[in-house]
């Protein structure tokens, strides 16, 4: 076999020659950028530097000192040559030869879902799932799951991808992932290059073989349609899979149930695992929000626990006929202007308005600004403050790391500006003014 050679030196010099010329004109073309126009080459710029995986130059781009503008388009730029592939059809969504070229899009999407299985087994958790999502795209579940109509090609890829995999935010890799998939529809013979090779990775044993444990893993695939006139086919389409979907009946919901099926039916079949059960969210992902929609998913799963346990507590040992009444305070910690964590506790208060001394709910949010928006925080003290039916204090100035000295547990303000924190081992609850 003959070895693949690579770029030689002299290669290398004039693709980083062209890549500064490229990097250069899309500075100059995003100081170009205004709320009236948004020049066309520099997605074509973008484009160029991302299909040579050198899109290091732009993120290196960005931390110049550009206007907003500016650097908001050189990212939705970004966005566009990871997330979309345009291409000149020749076939129709089933497959069959058409006379006149149309130029199509595609459009990839991930599907979030969680599974519960014995730690013995896992091991056996499977790397793909071949039988339940051929059996989902052949008989039109996949379709109708994702609302999408009958001149929209569905593709799904069986393999399973981890939350952790850092292509997700690496353009080239996605880029790459959806020219595959192009290459794939119209020889099926060609197989799909894996968008991750970490996905092979597989789960170990836990210590106690008897033991609940859980895992989140993504669906890929993407949804292959026209751009139509202007492009409103594409924003359509994409608006199909990404926009609000609360208002929507409950035929897909159903459909992603029947879709947790097949998937259980399969880990127990196919996987011989005896104790598994899928939930899948019927909200598919763009694959450059993967992380921050999973973090945010964790986020709300532990938040949303630590209050129900904290009512939970608060049903058993107050009195049925008490209204729940408290207070939430609210302290950010950090050092040197560098906010690291948000801490809450929530006190009882009662008929006189007195509030207690010991919090009945505390939760420690520490802050992932690359997955985070501002408003996150904003609408977590709204709805901690909603539940538990609670007004809100913020706690003036940016506070230390303040921790126990013997057990080193995090401290918690409360009334009066005193410091509690939660029975941990073998040291007490502890309050300091």
């Amino acid at each position: 076999m003959k070895k693949k050679q690579g770029k030689s030196k002299g290669e290398r010099k004039a693709q980083s020659g062209s890549a500064s010329k490229v990097v250069d004109r899309i500075r100059s073309n995003s100081l170009a950028i205004n709320a009236d126009s948004f020049p066309a080459e520099l997605l074509d710029d973008v484009r160029w530097v991302v299909d040579r995986g050198l899109e290091k130059r732009v993120w290196e781009l960005l931390e110049e000192d550009l206007p907003e503008e500016s650097s908001q388009g050189i990212v939705f730029a970004l966005r566009l040559a990871a997330s979309r592939l345009t291409l000149l059809g020749s076939r129709d969504s089933k497959g069959e030869e058409i006379e006149e070229l149309q130029p199509m899009v595609i459009i990839p999407f991930a599907i979030l879902f969680s599974a519960t299985f014995l730690a013995g087994e896992a091991a056996q958790f499977p790397i793909e799932l071949p039988d339940s999502i051929g059996r989902a795209v052949e008989s039109g579940l996949m379709h109708q799951a994702l609302g999408a109509p009958d001149d929209i090609t569905v593709f799904v890829d069986p393999r399973l991808y981890q939350p952790q995999h850092h292509e997700w935010l690496q353009p080239s890799a996605t880029r790459r992932y959806l020219k595959s998939i192009a290459e794939h529809l119209p020889w099926p013979a060609t197989p799909v290059a894996p968008l991750s090779s970490g996905y092979k990775l597989r789960l170990q044993p836990g210590p106690l073989p008897d033991a609940v444990d859980l895992c989140q893993r993504l669906i890929c695939g993407a949804i292959i349609t026209v751009v139509g006139e202007e492009g409103h086919s594409l924003a359509e389409a994409s608006e199909l899979l990404f926009g609000d979907r609360e208002d929507e009946s409950g035929v897909k919901e159903e459909k992603f149930r029947e879709l947790n099926r097949l998937i259980e039916d399969e880990l127990a079949v196919r996987c011989l695992m005896t104790e598994s059960t899928v939930l899948t969210n019927p909200t598919p992902i763009e694959l450059w929000d993967v992380p921050r929609f999973v973090f945010q998913v964790q986020r709300t799963v532990s938040l949303g626990v630590a209050i129900e346990m904290a009512l939970e507590a608060f049903r058993e040992t107050e009195a049925s006929h008490r209204e729940l009444k408290s207070s939430v305070y609210v302290s950010m910690h950090g050092s040197e202007e560098n906010l690291k964590e948000f801490r809450f506790a929530a006190y009882l208060v009662d008929e006189k308005g007195t509030e207690e001394e010991e919090p009945f709910f505390s939760y420690a949010w520490e802050v992932a600004f690359e997955l985070e928006e501002p408003e996150d925080i904003d609408d977590a003290i709204e709805d901690i403050a909603d539940q538990l039916n609670a007004s809100v204090t913020m706690v003036e100035g940016l506070l230390p790391d303040e921790r126990c000295e013997y057990c080193g547990a995090k401290f918690f303000r409360g009334p009066g500006g005193h410091l509690y924190h939660e029975d941990v081992d073998d040291c007490p609850p502890l309050f300091e003014n």
